[in-house]
């Protein structure tokens, strides 16, 4: 993570980082129509919410709060 974002000096900010990354979806519109469900962008980091994802899963399997707030 600190080596894609150069120590963060070239994402310096949370939702910048969040559609680096692949997590921040955005809805699929088109004027004031709405197709579809919200997506994540195709261009993103896959390695990076890979190890994000991972990560989530793991603090989920051994914390109990982060567990109770998943539930």
């Amino acid at each position: 993570m600190i080596v894609c974002t150069n120590e963060f000096k070239d994402i310096n900010e949370p939702s910048k980082f969040a559609c680096y990354s692949g997590v921040a979806p955005f809805e699929h519109s088109s004027g004031s129509s709405i197709r579809g469900r919200s997506r994540v962008s195709h261009q993103a980091n896959k390695p990076m919410k890979t190890l994000l994802h991972l990560a989530a899963m793991v603090v989920i399997c051994y914390n109990q709060d982060m567990d109770a707030f998943y539930q």
